[in-house]
C-alpha cells in the first residue's frame, strides 16, 4: 500500500511501536492490581483492541515495502523475524488480556458499587496472571528489539 507513492509501513510502526507495549503494560497492571481493575477494564479492553491490530497490519504493510526494497536484505529478515516474535508474544497475549477482562473479578471505590465485577472462571485467574506478565516482559522485549533491528535497517539504506 503506497498511496501517493508514500509507503504505509512507517506510518503503522508508530501505532504499534504506541499500543503494543501500552497494551502489554496496561494487561499487566490490570492483572496485577486487584484495586485498580475497576478503572482500568475499559482502558485495557480499548488499547489491547488497538495493540491486537498494529502487529497485523503493521507486518502487511512492511511485506510491501521489503519487496519493494531489495537493498540490505539481511537486515531487513531480520527485522521480519523479530516482527514475527513479536507478533507471537503480543497476540496471546492480548487474547488473554481479553478473557481477564471478561473474568477477572473487581471491587470498586464508589459507594454505589458501579464498576464491581464477580470473577467469572476464578480457577485460571492465577495462571491467566502469569501467563500475561511473562508474555507481557516477552512483549515489550521484542518490541524494542524489532523497533532496533527496524531502524538499523533503515538507517542502513
Amino acid at each position: 500500500m503506497t498511496p501517493l507513492n508514500l509507503p504505509l509501513h512507517p506510518l503503522f510502526v508508530h501505532g504499534a511501536v504506541v499500543f503494543i507495549p501500552l497494551a502489554a503494560l496496561v494487561a499487566m497492571a490490570f492483572v496485577l492490581r486487584a484495586d485498580w481493575r475497576w478503572a482500568l477494564r475499559w482502558p485495557t479492553l480499548l488499547i489491547n483492541a488497538a495493540g491486537f491490530v498494529a502487529p497485523w497490519t503493521t507486518r502487511a504493510t512492511g511485506e510491501q515495502l521489503m519487496h519493494a526494497t531489495p537493498d540490505h536484505k539481511d537486515l531487513i529478515e531480520k527485522h521480519d523475524q523479530m516482527a514475527g516474535l513479536l507478533t507471537v508474544a503480543s497476540t496471546p497475549m492480548m487474547l488473554l488480556a481479553f478473557f481477564a477482562v471478561w473474568s477477572f473479578a473487581s471491587t470498586t471505590p464508589l459507594a454505589s458499587g458501579k464498576g464491581a465485577r464477580e470473577a467469572r472462571q476464578p480457577k485460571f485467574a492465577a495462571a491467566v496472571k502469569w501467563l500475561i506478565v511473562i508474555l507481557g516482559v516477552a512483549t515489550l522485549v521484542f518490541t524494542v528489539l524489532t523497533g532496533h533491528t527496524g531502524a538499523t535497517a533503515a538507517w542502513a539504506a
